[in-house]
């Protein structure tokens, strides 16, 4: 994929359309991060505003308005929000863009900033004695399932692929060489599940309940509530979800 060669220097401020109120400088720390604009993982250097608690890929900030790489048809337009309710996948990785992507208006083609970072070729230090060419499909005839070497896990969206050793390495897995994950040595967070995440947005709801009673019924009063909603309602959607899965 073509990288945009974008060479920043740590303490250079920028001002950002997506967070007008204070300017991003660029920062360099090993730890964990999720980007504020993609709502990806990053490590090391990114754009953060020390006041919000708030950090962005350098990628992300500094994304053109257009670029057209490996989609020359037609223009991908940048948008630092989501498409909607119902999140287009990007066509590179296969996941969802939950933040600011790259779109096509015309065939709904949608890309990661991430992934648009991805290079033509790649080298791992997991496979040293050849590089790696990334592909657009499965090499595979009909375009079967491989099975990526990093992973373990079977895939058909864009790979990385060694023709003499027979190596994949689907893309996204090769993100955490553009994110800065891989670098610091950091792994990304196992997805969470659905009853998890449907456990966590009713605790949510929940506490932005509770808060809206705190100013009439006493800060005491709305910290007993919370407690006991908290404990009653979010495993019972839990246990819920587990025992709907378990059919």
């Amino acid at each position: 994929m073509a990288n945009l060669q974008i060479v920043p220097k740590v303490g250079e401020e920028i001002q950002h359309s997506s967070h007008p109120q204070h300017p991003l400088t660029l920062v360099f720390a090993q730890s964990l991060y999720t980007c504020s604009g993609c709502k990806e993982y990053g490590a090391g250097l990114r754009y953060r505003c020390n006041k919000c608690n708030l950090s962005m890929h350098d990628f992300c900030a500094k994304a053109p308005p257009t670029i057209h790489p490996y989609h020359a048809q037609h223009n991908l337009v940048f948008h630092n929000k989501p498409a909607g309710l119902k999140k287009p996948k990007c066509g590179v990785c296969g996941k969802a863009t939950n933040g600011s992507a790259f779109r096509c208006s015309i065939c709904s083609f949608c890309i990661h900033p991430c992934c648009l970072q991805l290079p033509p070729e790649l080298t791992l230090k997991e496979h040293p004695q050849h590089s790696l060419k990334l592909l657009s499909a499965s090499p595979l005839p009909n375009n079967s399932p491989y099975t990526c070497n990093s992973c373990n896990k079977k895939g058909t969206t864009w790979v990385y692929y060694c023709v003499p050793c027979e190596f994949y390495l689907h893309a996204l897995c090769a993100k955490g060489v553009i994110n800065g994950l891989q670098a610091q040595g950091i792994s990304a967070p196992p997805k969470m599940s659905r009853v998890a995440r449907a456990a966590r947005y009713a605790s949510q709801v929940v506490r932005i309940f509770v808060n809206g009673l705190v100013e009439g019924l006493g800060e005491d009063v709305g910290d007993v509530i919370l407690d006991i909603v908290t404990r009653e309602v979010v495993p019972t959607v839990a246990d819920g979800g587990a025992k709907r899965g378990s059919r």
